[in-house]
């Protein structure tokens, strides 16, 4: 039996990890196998990849994404969809490709680091008013609830909620 799987990908503060927990639960009431994840993952990598971001940037943060992404699909995903379960990820390629193209990574390059990546079988791609999201991302439960990867040290781009949601 092979599973399904299912990425929730949008900028920061729009409530991926809200929606992926609520997919999730659904499942599991119905019955479901299912298996919750997310990227950056809960890797070494995926911690370097999450917590870097003040000190990795543009094409080093890129391929550091990508790596934790080939790696990710080959230790939990892959093995998470033979055993025949629903796989949940909050993030995956279409984030990748906002959130490095706006740190200044060629859009085609991104895809080219990505090109191996698994493709899910369903992408959900949330998006909310700028102000809304500006909001969540201000409070200080959201913010010590996830990474530095949704919001850049002075807010700008790297929430993608002014281009996303205007």
């Amino acid at each position: 039996m092979t599973g399904m799987f299912i990425a929730i990908d949008g900028p920061g503060g729009v409530g991926k990890s809200t929606v992926t927990k609520a997919v999730v639960a659904q499942a599991r009431a119905a019955g479901i196998p299912v298996h919750q994840t997310r990227e950056p993952s809960d890797t070494t990598l995926g911690q370097l990849a999450r917590h870097g971001t003040d000190e990795y940037r543009d094409m080093a943060l890129a391929c550091l994404i990508a790596a934790d992404r080939y790696q990710h699909q080959e230790r939990e995903i892959r093995p998470a969809l033979a055993r025949g379960d629903l796989v949940v990820s909050d993030r995956h390629v279409a984030s990748s490709l906002v959130l490095q193209v706006l740190d200044g990574v060629g859009r085609d390059i991104v895809w080219e680091l990505n090109r191996h990546a698994d493709m899910p079988d369903i992408s959900v791609v949330l998006n909310a008013r700028a102000d809304v999201i500006a909001q969540r991302l201000s409070t200080a439960a959201h913010t010590a609830a996830t990474s530095g990867r949704q919001a850049g040290p002075n807010g700008n781009a790297r929430c993608s909620a002014r281009r996303l949601g205007s």
